[in-house]
C-alpha cells in the first residue's frame, strides 16, 4: 500500500512527530494513494480499478429502496437515521471530531 503522505501530514506542526503514531492517528482511505496485490495494481489514486463505483452505488440504492418499499419498513429506518442525526449533528457541529478539541 501505498499513502499519500503529503496529504496525511499537510499540517505538521513538529518535525519530530513519531511517523507511526501520526499513521495510526489521522490516516483514513482518503490517504491510500495505490495497492498492489500480488504484483498488480488493484487501487490506484485511491479507486478500485475494475469496479464502477458510481453504478454499484446505484444499483445498492435502488435494491435499499425497492426493499424498504416491498416491506415497509422506511418508517422504521427514518425514525432511526432521525434519531442518530439528533444526537450527532452537536457533535459535529462542534468540531469535536478526529481527534482534536477536547
Amino acid at each position: 500500500m501505498l499513502l499519500d503522505w503529503d496529504a496525511l501530514d499537510d499540517d505538521a506542526l513538529f518535525p519530530d512527530t513519531d511517523p507511526l503514531d501520526l499513521l495510526l492517528a489521522r490516516a483514513n482511505g482518503r490517504h491510500v494513494a495505490q495497492v498492489f496485490i500480488g504484483g498488480r495494481k488493484v487501487v490506484d489514486d485511491g479507486h478500485v480499478l475494475g469496479v464502477d463505483a458510481p453504478a454499484l452505488q446505484a444499483e445498492l440504492l435502488a435494491r435499499m429502496r425497492a426493499a424498504l418499499a416491498a416491506d415497509g419498513s422506511h418508517r422504521d429506518w427514518r425514525g432511526t437515521v432521525q434519531a442518530l442525526v439528533e444526537d450527532l449533528a452537536p457533535f459535529y457541529r462542534h468540531g469535536h471530531f478526529g481527534g482534536c478539541c477536547g
